[in-house]
């Protein structure tokens, strides 16, 4: 199961997603589950009120863990701390 700041680091690392579409996610019913995010399709995510094009880029960014998985490395490599806001 992935921590929330995880997928929150996710979703801000997709190109296109900023803070705002984040927000829009995390308040949305059944954010409180929001590993769930990861299987959902472009028409769920149009479904919660996202433009089709945005809906797009946030499927596709989500479906690559790799960005993810290399953001977490330098975390580590680094011995970086942070931490996501409101979360």
């Amino acid at each position: 199961m992935k921590k929330k700041k995880h997928i929150i680091l996710h979703l801000s690392l997709i190109t296109g997603v900023g803070p705002a579409t984040i927000k829009f996610i995390l308040e949305k019913p059944g954010s409180s589950n929001l590993e769930k995010i990861y299987t959902f399709s472009v028409v769920d995510f149009v479904h919660l009120g996202l433009s089709f094009d945005r809906a797009t880029k946030v499927v596709a960014g989500l479906r690559d863990r790799s960005i993810l998985d290399k953001e977490l490395q330098l975390i580590d490599k680094y011995q970086i701390s942070w931490c996501v806001l409101g979360s």
